[in-house]
């Protein structure tokens, strides 16, 4: 399976770890916190296509409005997987 890291200029600056799950990629966010300090958080936000794999560029409405560019990608294996809780 696939993963990308894109390194967003939103409101806030900060990388979206994408993993391929299937046909979608879901989303693990890390994002400097009020502090400096760093934060990993899962933020709760709608799965991209695969295709979005590959997007470097501007988001110029809506949540998210900045640029995006790819930062590292490559493949990985998923060892253990556990149902996520909504």
């Amino acid at each position: 399976m696939k993963f990308v890291v894109q390194e967003h200029f939103a409101t806030h600056h900060h990388f979206d770890l994408r993993l391929q799950s299937g046909k979608e990629l879901g989303d693990i966010k890390n994002h400097s916190g009020k502090e400096g300090k760093e934060e990993i958080s899962n933020i709760d936000i709608e799965d991209h296509t695969i295709e979005y794999m590959d997007f470097e560029g501007g988001i110029v409405r809506g949540c998210g409005t900045g640029g995006v560019s790819i930062w590292d990608q490559g493949d990985y294996e998923l060892i253990r997987r556990n149902e996520r809780k909504r």
